[in-house]
């Protein structure tokens, strides 16, 4: 079973978040899934340099 499908069959398509001062429902779109898409393999391929100290440069 894929996970989209698991989620869909307990109801859970969106995130509902209420607090005393603030109440909204929020609902991914297909934008909202392409930009999340992007993010992750952003960070997936992210290449990390070790730092530079002074002690290389002489």
């Amino acid at each position: 079973m894929k996970w989209k499908k698991w989620l869909e069959n307990w109801d859970m398509s969106s995130l509902k978040i209420r607090t005393p001062f603030l109440e909204m429902e929020f609902k991914p779109q297909e934008a909202d899934k392409n930009a999340s898409w992007d993010l992750y393999i952003e960070l997936l391929t992210r290449i990390t340099t070790p730092t530079i100290t002074q002690r290389a440069w002489r």
